[in-house]
């Protein structure tokens, strides 16, 4: 073991020399000023203006409280105003959800109505165009008749007729 101390032993707590020398040369000012005789009268002034900084920090923090009671309200109103309109929305949204619903709701009813409607209308058509050919038979079959009718008609004339005939020619006989 060493009886010397190690160099770096104190190596944290060694402050540099310009700023030790800083502080004694302003400790130097402030015995000198106080010594002067002007001393006194800055120590009152120092003291004074200490005072008027004091206040003047006291009513900075008076006006920042103030601004910040302030802004702390004008803040809450501001979420009130936000959440009374934020609730609005809402209302809106779950009264145009509602109107959406049951329009949404009459819309799906007349769409299956009117595809009802549509396959009534194709049944019907459908059935229309089979009455048509049914007519069409059924007037074509009443010409026939009709044309057999004319037929026995004219066959009847001449029956009828040769009745006569046959009825003179008896009546003559």
């Amino acid at each position: 073991m060493s009886h010397y101390a190690r160099a770096d032993s104190g190596v944290g707590s060694i402050v540099p020399r310009s700023e030790t020398f800083t502080e004694i040369q302003n400790l130097w000012e402030a015995i000198s000023s106080l010594t002067s005789t002007d001393g006194l009268a800055q120590v009152g002034n120092l003291i004074k203006h200490v005072s008027l900084q004091d206040d003047e920090l006291k009513r900075r923090e008076q006006e920042t409280q103030n601004l910040n009671a302030e802004f702390l309200a004008k803040q809450k109103s501001y979420e009130a105003h936000q959440q009374e309109q934020l609730s609005q929305f809402e209302a809106r949204y779950r009264q145009w959800d509602k109107k959406t619903g049951a329009l949404q709701s009459e819309v799906k009813g007349l769409t299956e109505l009117s595809e009802q409607n549509d396959k009534l209308m194709k049944g019907l058509r459908k059935e229309i165009a089979e009455s048509k050919l049914r007519v069409e038979d059924l007037e074509k079959a009443f010409e026939d008749m009709t044309k057999r009718l004319k037929e026995k008609d004219q066959q009847l004339g001449e029956i009828d007729k040769r009745l006569d005939t046959t009825k003179d020619i008896n009546q003559l006989l």
